[in-house]
C-alpha cells in the first residue's frame, strides 16, 4: 500500500472543519487538541456533528472542491483507516458513527454507518455489538473504495488553466456521529485517519449475478415509498428483460400542489453472507435518454446487515450541472447493453458472532433508491429515468491493506 493522505492531529493547523447542518437536530459537540479530534453527544437527546476534512477552491469555478485525497489510476483503489475510541457506558449504548469519502459537492460518496444495538437480556453487549469497540478501546476501520473512473465524463473535472492542470477528481473525508436516542451518550475521539491506494484485486469470477431484478424476481424485493407522494414508479424489464427502471416524474412545487420530495426504495434479499469476506459490488447503471441524465436527481446502492447495525451506501448526485455532471452514468438510448459500471467494497468487518447468527442477523439486503434531488434547487421538479441493468457480488476475501 501507497499511502497518499495522512493526519495525527499533531501540529499548529488543524486541517478538518466542524458542521452541524441538520435544521431538527441538535448539534453535537465538537473538541480537538494535540492528537484528537472528537465529537460528544448528551444523554436523554439527540444530536449530530461532523468533521470534514478541509478543501480548496478551483481556480475556475472557485467552488471548494479540491478535497485532500487525489485522484488514483483506474486499476487501483483506495483504503482509508480511521482510529477511533468511545468512553460510552457500554457498546450498545455509543452514538452511531458514520464515515465517509466524499468527492467535490458530494457529486458521489460512499459512506459506512456503525450503529450500535441496545443489548436486552439475554443478549450480551460485546456478541450483539461486535462491530463497536470496548468503551476507551482503540479500533481502526478500515473502509475501500473505487475511483469509478468509467463514468462517461470523469476527465471532465481536470481543468488547464493557463497551463496549470488542476485535477479535481479528488476526495474530501468525514466522520460524523448521529445520537438517534434518549440511551444514546458519550464521545467518538478520532486519534489518526490515513489514505493509501494498492492494485484493484482482479476480476475473476462472480459469488453472485442478479440480473433480474423485476419485482417478481426470486429476490423477493420490497418497495417502499413516501407515503406523502406515492407518483414514482419501478418499471418492470426496461429497457431489457430483468432491468428495472425508476421512472421519476419529479414534483410539482406551485401552491396548491407544492408535493412534498418522493423517494421510492427497492429492497432485494440476496443472500449473501457477510462473515469472513469483503464484496465488491458492481452496478450497472444508465439513463434512458439525455433528458433523463439532464434532469438527474439523487441514486443511492444501499447494504445493511438485517438489523441495520452495518449500513454501506454509494450515492451519485446531480450536483455539478454545469459541469456536464461528470459522476453520472452513460446514456443507453433504451439498450439493455450500454451501461457505466459502479463498483463499491462492501466489508463484513470480520462477520457475525455466534449470537446474530443465532439471530440470523448475517446477511445482507440490497436496496435500490431513487430519490428527488434537495429541496429548493429546482431541480427535483424534472422528470427523470434511472435504469439498473444488473448487479453483481465478487468475494474478495479478508483484504489485509
Amino acid at each position: 500500500m501507497t499511502t497518499i493522505f495522512a493526519d495525527d492531529f499533531i501540529g499548529t493547523t488543524l486541517d478538518w472543519s466542524y458542521f452541524n447542518a441538520s435544521p431538527t437536530i441538535p448539534a453535537a459537540t465538537s473538541g480537538s487538541g494535540s492528537g484528537y479530534i472528537q465529537l460528544t453527544a448528551p444523554l436523554a437527546t439527540t444530536a449530530f456533528g461532523a468533521w470534514v476534512t478541509k478543501s480548496l477552491p478551483d481556480p475556475v469555478y472557485g467552488l471548494q472542491i479540491v478535497g485532500p485525497v487525489p485522484n488514483i489510476n483506474v486499476d487501483e483503489i483506495y483504503v482509508a483507516h480511521f482510529q477511533l475510541r468511545h468512553n460510552a457506558p457500554s457498546r450498545g449504548a455509543a452514538p452511531m458513527l458514520r464515515l465517509r469519502a466524499q468527492m467535490p459537492n458530494d457529486i458521489s460518496y460512499q459512506q459506512w454507518y456503525f450503529r450500535p444495538y441496545p443489548a436486552v437480556a439475554p443478549q450480551v453487549d460485546a456478541e450483539i455489538n461486535p462491530f463497536i469497540p470496548d468503551p476507551n478501546t482503540d479500533k481502526v476501520y478500515s473502509l475501500y473504495w473505487g475511483p469509478n473512473s468509467w463514468a462517461p465524463l470523469f476527465n471532465n473535472m481536470v481543468v488547464n488553466v493557463a497551463g496549470t492542470i488542476f485535477d479535481t477528481r479528488s476526495y474530501s473525508l468525514a466522520f460524523d456521529i448521529i445520537d438517534e436516542s434518549a440511551t444514546q451518550q458519550g464521545t467518538w475521539k478520532l486519534s489518526y485517519v490515513d489514505v493509501g491506494v494498492t492494485d484493484r484485486p482482479a476480476t475473476t469470477s462472480y459469488a453472485l449475478t442478479m440480473s433480474d431484478l423485476t419485482t417478481d424476481s426470486s429476490w423477493a424485493p420490497v418497495q417502499f415509498e413516501n407515503a406523502g407522494n406515492t407518483s414514482m414508479n419501478l418499471l418492470n424489464d426496461s429497457p431489457a428483460t430483468g432491468m428495472v427502471t425508476f421512472d421519476d416524474p419529479g414534483v410539482d412545487l406551485t401552491p396548491p400542489g407544492n408535493d412534498p420530495p418522493n423517494w421510492l426504495i427497492v429492497v432485494y434479499n440476496n443472500t449473501r453472507d457477510w462473515t469472513n469476506t469483503i464484496y465488491r459490488v458492481t452496478a450497472r447503471l444508465s439513463y434512458p435518454t439525455q433528458t433523463d441524465r439532464n434532469n438527474a436527481h439523487r441514486f443511492r446502492v444501499r447494504h445493511n446487515t438485517t438489523i441495520s447495525q452495518l449500513i454501506h451506501e454509494f450515492w451519485l448526485n446531480q450536483n455539478l450541472k454545469a459541469q456536464g455532471n461528470p459522476m453520472l452514468p452513460i446514456v443507453s438510448g433504451g439498450s439493455g447493453t450500454v451501461y457505466t459500471p459502479y463498483e463499491v467494497y462492501v466489508n463484513g468487518y470480520g462477520g457475525a458472532t455466534a449470537a446474530l447468527q443465532g439471530y440470523s442477523f448475517h446477511k445482507w439486503l440490497l436496496a435500490l433508491d431513487q430519490l428527488h434531488h434537495l429541496a429548493g434547487s429546482g431541480q427535483e421538479e424534472l422528470a427523470t429515468r434511472t435504469s439498473v441493468h444488473a448487479v453483481l457480488y465478487e468475494s474478495l476475501g479478508a483484504l489485509a491493506f
